[in-house]
């Protein structure tokens, strides 16, 4: 989660300027994690310096002490790092597992017995406010360990308990809740040590199991962690012979583990931490911290020797061990989770009235709820667990209250005015919230009947729908060529893509048609049109890196009067040339194709909306109107909604200073659909949250809503199914990324039979068929500023889709 954040411009601009003054020996020191007691000793301050000034590590472990020592410490390691130092911690049950006088929190053992996941997530984020109060950027929890050994000496009451289903809801539960706080959760101890009759502090233990033991029990919580997004797991030094057949490597040193299970099978590329390594368990081992970085790992934590194992690094890379190439990337991604983890802009701890910040009587109400609710609810057994197969899934509708959390988190970081949720589960509501206002402060609260821009989920709330339709009718194949029904493709080079090509946008159309460049006059402006600078001149903030010169639109195409061939309306004051829909469809003729592959392409479904209308005789809003929208009784659904409804009624879309210079409210915001004339193959659609979420349970219920049919249920199965030979999407529909949370549009929780789409207005549609959910998240998250993307920094869309999913429970059938 936390590196999606980063994965941005400045980022890199940041690194870059880091990396680039960065001797060798800095690149592999920036690998090191050195562990210092916090007490203000000359012995102790001079160990902080040589590891500060003279090693350069990147970071430090602090172990033992009082809150006030590690944080003025913390302050004068920071103040002599050339590089902002990483402040890791160990606090698997809060600072009092290492800091005396700090909040002491119910162990996992305990909390593995709430029900209530919403408290879990709520210590997470208390567990972020506390460690950031300290200046720790790094949590090394949760224990992710499945305790199914009663008599492991180590792990016990730090485990969440026995069951995998449970210890794996549970850590991620929780470190969502810890990154969300904005620290990093580490997650421990790969790939399990919970079965284990050895502690790896005194020795190495062994884990004779078999890779089907492994897999279902063992790994399955860590494999949840990461389809989840989280950034950081721990490596453990334990023998896994399944995994080791030829050697008896601890996992931290072992290549086949990893590399090759957490990060190539597993598809794990968040930061990975070795276990410490003065632990027994590694400690008689040569060369430690480079074997351990040749394995895979990121960064080592606590080396036994700092000078001597750099230098072994060093050495290695000298003799070809470990290439250059290796350490310069590891490093890379250090200093990445140090921007994304604000490391950038650090101010110093603020040393006043730190206990009592910590010491919150926030926390304290957090402690005595965790401890009322493991007294009071139902614990969780660990001797029985329900089959799925013997089960059937309800949704636990008094466990949303996190999806309110995560809702009034992003009104309050300014990820949108305000936003609306419905979820259906079974064909019922069983959840339809508003948060928010129309455009911030104090303007008019979000309510359920107020209409949104939904953007591109108008090619499956609308497009789509109407292809569908007309292949149920037989009117087109999906084989058939788009020149079939569009002469003007005909002798291009569009001349043979499919219709089912266009769906999964492997056309090789480009994503988008500049129009802009049409209706802009180039003689209101000099030289570039666009700067990656802001200046005097290129004053108009177009995206966070570029700025554009005022300028005129072109007499020919734009009036600001209705007159004769000037009757479509882009805004109160704008009107469009009527010739200039032929002009949009010419320039998309025009455009070469690129490459046949994957790319996703607007194009592509103006393109369908053409044939739509071809087709059925009507235009796009008007068929959709007769076949779908008034027969389902969706009231608040249309096209140009300003013919319909009040301005009071749309949600304002956001702020365009640069094309229509104006607010976007009641006009389509995107440029293409725009220029189109409001009504668009792959945007212009308004809605709201619960008329979008009946049209996706209708595909759900298979073509069918409230006794009446609109599709056949074949066809249904077939788009909502069927799924690209070269991509992960389907005919129309967006589909999960398994194993890959950075490309993944919707939770790692969803199960791969989910269907949906996203829209750039700050909005989503997601089904899972096998579940029996419809979720739908409506957001003006472009108002102000189009350029403020903090909804996706936030995974906003995504944490309200996992609170759903840790909704769900089975009962006995």
């Amino acid at each position: 989660m936390l590196y999606k954040v980063s994965n941005d411009a400045s980022c890199r601009q940041w690194v870059d300027s880091i990396m680039n003054q960065m001797s060798l020996e800095e690149k592999v020191s920036q690998l090191f994690v050195y562990t210092l007691a916090p007490v203000q000793t000359k012995a102790n301050l001079a160990l902080l310096t040589d590891a500060i000034q003279i090693h350069r590590v990147g970071g430090l472990l602090f172990s033992g002490g009082i809150a006030i020592n590690q944080a003025q410490l913390t302050n004068q390691a920071q103040k002599m790092s050339k590089v902002p130092v990483m402040i890791t911690f160990d606090g698997e049950w809060g600072l009092s597992m290492r800091l005396s006088g700090t909040p002491v929190f119910p162990k996992n053992k305990v909390l593995g017995c709430i029900r209530d996941n919403r408290l879990i997530y709520e210590y997470g984020q208390e567990m972020a406010r506390q460690c950031r109060e300290m200046g720790v950027h790094v949590n090394f929890a949760p224990v992710a360990d499945v305790n199914v050994n009663p008599k492991n000496p180590v792990i016990n009451v730090r485990s969440f308990g026995a069951l995998p289903d449970v210890v794996a809801d549970k850590a991620v539960v929780y470190a969502s809740g810890l990154e969300s706080g904005g620290v990093l959760s580490v997650s421990k101890h790969f790939p399990g040590h919970g079965d284990t009759n050895v502690d790896s502090h005194k020795n190495m233990p062994i884990l004779p199991f078999t890779r089907s033991r492994l897999d279902s029990i063992e790994l399955y919580p860590f494999k949840k962690i990461i389809n989840a997004g989280l950034g950081g797991i721990m490596v453990g030094h334990l023998h896994v012979t399944a995994l080791d057949k030829d050697n008896d490597l601890p996992a931290s040193l072992s290549h086949n583990v990893v590399q090759g299970l957490l990060k190539d099978e597993l598809r794990f590329n968040g930061l990975i931490f070795t276990d410490a390594l003065v632990m027994k368990g590694v400690s008689s081992v040569t060369s430690v911290c480079l074997q351990a970085l040749k394995a895979g790992n990121d960064m080592v934590l606590s080396p036994p020797n700092l000078k001597t194992e750099i230098n072994e690094v060093l050495q290695g890379i000298e003799n070809g061990e470990i290439s250059e190439k290796e350490i310069t990337l590891k490093c890379r991604k250090v200093l990445t989770y140090k921007y994304a983890l604000g490391l950038h802009n650090l101010a110093p701890v603020n040393l006043s009235g730190l206990e009592e910040r910590i010491n919150s009587a926030k926390s304290r109400d957090l402690i005595r709820r965790l401890n009322e609710a493991t007294v009071t609810g139902e614990t969780i057994s660990s001797t029985h667990e329900i089959s799925r197969s013997a089960s059937k899934v309800i949704l636990r509708k008094d466990r949303l209250d996190t999806i309110d959390m995560i809702a009034k988190e992003g009104v309050l970081k300014g990820a949108y005015p305000g936003c609306q949720i419905v979820v259906f589960k079974d064909g019922e509501v069983v959840y339809d919230k508003c948060f928010g206002t129309h455009t911030g402060g104090n303007s008019k609260k979000v309510t359920p009947t107020n209409i949104y821009d939904v953007a591109s989920l108008s090619k499956t709330s609308a497009t789509l729908l109407a292809v569908m339709k007309l292949y149920d009718k037989r009117l087109l194949r999906l084989s058939d060529k788009l020149s079939d029904h569009l002469p003007i493709l005909k002798g291009t080079d569009k001349e043979y893509l499919t219709i089912d090509d266009a769906l999964f946008h492997q056309t090789g159309l480009p994503a988008t048609i500049p129009y802009y460049q049409k209706v802009i006059d180039e003689n209101s402006y000099t030289g570039a049109l666009f700067s990656k600078k802001r200046s005097a001149t290129y004053s108009i903030r177009i995206t966070p890196s570029s700025y554009a010169q005022p300028s005129r639109l072109k007499s020919e195409y734009v009036s600001e009067t209705f007159k004769t061939g000037y009757t479509i309306q882009i805004t109160d004051n704008l009107w469009l040339n009527d010739s200039f829909k032929e002009v949009a469809m010419q320039e998309i003729v025009n455009t070469p194709l690129k490459d046949k592959r994957y790319r996703y392409s607007c194009i592509n479904f103006i393109l369908l909306q053409q044939i739509v209308e071809r087709l059925s005789g009507m235009p796009l809003d008007a068929f959709l109107a007769k076949e779908f929208y008034e027969p389902m009784g969706l009231k608040r659904t249309a096209f140009q909604p300003l013919r319909y409804f009040s301005k009071e009624e749309v949600i304002p879309s956001t702020t365009d200073l640069f094309l229509r210079k104006t607010v976007i409210h009641g006009y389509v915001h995107d440029e293409q659909a725009a220029f189109l004339g409001g009504v668009s193959g792959n945007a212009g659609l308004f809605s709201t949250a619960q008329d979008i979420a009946r049209i996706h349970q209708m595909i759900l219920n298979n073509g069918e809503l409230d006794g009446y049919r609109y599709l056949s249920e074949e066809t249904c199965r077939l788009f909502t199914t069927k799924t690209s030979d070269i991509s992960h999407r389907g005919l129309g529909f967006n589909k999960p990324v398994i194993g890959d949370p950075q490309r993944n549009p919707c939770s790692s929780l969803a199960p791969a039979s989910v269907y949906g789409h996203t829209g750039f207005t700050g909005t989503c549609a997601w089904v899972d068929p096998e579940n029996s959910l419809v979720y739908v998240f409506l957001s003006n998250r472009l108002y102000p500023n189009a350029w403020v993307n903090t909804l996706s920094t936030l995974n906003i869309r995504e944490r309200i889709q996992d609170a759903i999913y840790q909704s769900l429970s089975f009962e006995k059938r």
